[in-house]
């Protein structure tokens, strides 16, 4: 899990899913919007349509804060908060194919 720094707040979740851009890729939608702080924050959010349990959803949710983790928050695209919004569900062989993707969206 990221440290408190790097997550988004409720207030910034609505912020960017009401005025955030971003991409729409295979396994989820990134809004991002800029932020007033020195570094990147990150929010993940999975909806019970995506996955009906909520040991499921937090299951997917730690996979992913897993993979945000792992990659070097010196090169976090700065002064930007990241919103994912999860389309559906993976199998735990997708977790490259997602890393890349991610990487793709926070990397500078």
């Amino acid at each position: 899990m990221l440290a408190k720094k790097y997550r988004v707040t409720k207030e910034g979740i609505e912020k960017a899913t009401k005025l955030g851009k971003g991409p729409s890729l295979d396994f989820f939608y990134a809004k991002i919007i800029p932020n007033d702080f020195k570094n990147s924050r990150f929010a993940i959010i999975v909806n019970k349509k995506t996955k009906k349990t909520s040991v499921g959803r937090h299951l997917l949710k730690r996979r992913l804060w897993s993979v945000l983790d792992n990659i070097s928050k010196d090169k976090f695209k700065k002064q930007t908060d990241f919103v994912f919004l999860i389309k559906k569900v993976f199998k735990k062989e997708d977790l490259n194919k997602i890393k890349r993707q991610i990487e793709g969206v926070v990397l500078e």
